[in-house]
């Protein structure tokens, strides 16, 4: 029996809407009011989005952020700081009754799913524990998950394209120490399907692939649908009370 699924595809937004809408979907999906999701955007402007425990001031260079209108937004799950922009795709997975309490073990699933799916554009991918998923053992994508009522929230970014410099200035990213090789550079630790297929996948191409990755895996059928007026309304109040508010985001910064 397929599992069903709906699949929103809400293009490129501000950080504080999609890290809203995100948590606003898992919230009711705990209530029983929307089904199992997967959930398509991109970030316009660009963001840098931190782990639930993480200290900006450590992990992003706030004045740069700022002059480059880069939002910084502190999303519920944890893991690092991440940079994205339009040419990133995220992706995010809110199921109830799908995948084991073990946090290891849900990300194996789901990050595997998603290694079947981007290899299916000619990238061989595999999953890389506890998070990510790499291509040419290079990361081409990192995940994190937010649980709350039974329902786990589980997203990423997908590396379609990027712009290394601006990633990493962005980020407090310590470099290469003396002596140490360029392996050593987070820079030469990260990809793209860009550099890795030799062409630019386009974004719908990318969705395809994962959405695939994942139909197959979980026996799902996703059929494409809207945000509610109720996720819609909570995603506004989420942004008004936490993500669009500098005290939530910055933290101890």
């Amino acid at each position: 029996m397929e599992n069903k699924w709906r699949l929103l595809d809400t293009g490129p937004a501000p950080g504080p809407r999609t890290a809203a809408l995100d948590e606003a979907i898992a919230r009711l999906r705990a209530d029983g009011a929307v089904p199992d999701t997967l959930h398509f955007y991109r970030r316009r402007p660009p963001a840098v989005t931190l782990g639930y425990s993480l200290d900006a001031a450590r992990e992003v260079d706030i004045d740069y952020c700022r002059a480059k209108g880069i939002d910084i937004v502190r999303r519920p799950s944890g893991g690092g700081a991440i940079y994205t922009d339009d040419r990133q795709l995220v992706w995010s997975l809110t199921t109830r009754d799908l995948l084991p309490s073990s946090v290891p073990r849900s990300l194996e699933l789901v990050c595997t799913a998603l290694a079947r799916g981007l290899s299916t554009l000619g990238a061989p991918a595999v999953f890389s524990p506890a998070n990510d998923v790499l291509v040419n053992g290079r990361k081409v994508s990192g995940s994190a998950q937010f649980r709350t009522r039974g329902v786990v929230l589980t997203h990423g970014t997908v590396l379609v394209d990027a712009d290394p410099g601006e990633m990493f200035r962005a980020l407090r990213v310590p470099g290469p120490g003396p002596g140490k090789r360029s392996l050593w550079d987070p820079r030469q630790r990260v990809t793209t399907l860009r550099a890795e297929l030799g062409r630019l996948p386009s974004m719908k191409e990318v969705e395809r692939a994962v959405l695939s990755g994942f139909e197959r895996a979980f026996g799902a059928a996703a059929v494409p649908g809207e945000p509610t007026d109720a996720e819609r309304e909570m995603a506004e109040r989420l942004v008004l009370e936490r993500y669009g508010r500098a005290e939530w985001n910055l933290g101890k910064a």
